[in-house]
């Protein structure tokens, strides 16, 4: 019913960053990539650049800039974001290839803008918001990673949210899934 307590590193932009690597981003041996889409997926990506820029744009010296732009994938009309500091940066922080699905210990010790702004990317990429006048609003985070639903929980009490985790919510099986090229 209220807010817990928050570290004092990091920034919101950095919160921001880390939250759409964990939320929708992929990596190869030289960059980290992240994925946008939807009506809104140019727009996204062009204002993720600008923070990635922020984040990982300067050298260590801070003389030589590292400029990050967003560009798009023909095949599938998916704006993204490419760059080899950010896949050094998500390293630096405990995201690798594969184990991408986790808060990282960064954003635990971060400060409340830090937290927030993780929350308020991995939401956007991997969260809707159902509306309906039987069950009434609700803001829903889907995820292959119990692991990750459970420390996005630890987070929302952090700020004094309560929330539910429903697992097993669809049976498995077979499902026609998007090609990316406008076919299934």
């Amino acid at each position: 019913n209220r807010k817990g307590g928050f570290g004092r590193e990091g920034s919101a932009e950095l919160g921001r960053v880390l939250g759409w690597l964990v939320g929708d981003s992929t990596s190869t041996a030289e960059r980290a990539i992240l994925s946008f889409s939807g009506a809104e997926g140019a727009e996204l990506a062009t204002a993720f650049a600008g923070v990635v820029e922020s984040v990982v744009g300067a050298s260590a010296d801070q003389r030589q800039r590292y400029a990050i732009g967003a560009g798009a994938v023909a095949v599938c009309d998916e704006p993204r974001v490419r760059s080899s500091r950010l896949l050094r940066l998500a390293a630096e922080h405990g995201l690798s290839v594969g184990d991408q699905h986790k808060v990282p210990e960064s954003v635990f010790r971060g400060t409340e803008a830090m937290q927030r702004g993780f929350l308020q990317a991995l939401f956007t990429a991997d969260g809707t918001v159902a509306d309906s006048i039987a069950k009434g609003a609700s803001v829903c985070l889907t995820s292959i990673s119990r692991a990750l639903l459970c420390d996005v929980q630890r987070l929302l009490l952090n700020f004094g949210i309560a929330s539910t985790l429903y697992t097993e919510r669809r049976h498995g099986g077979l499902r026609l899934l998007p090609d990316g090229r406008g076919g299934q």
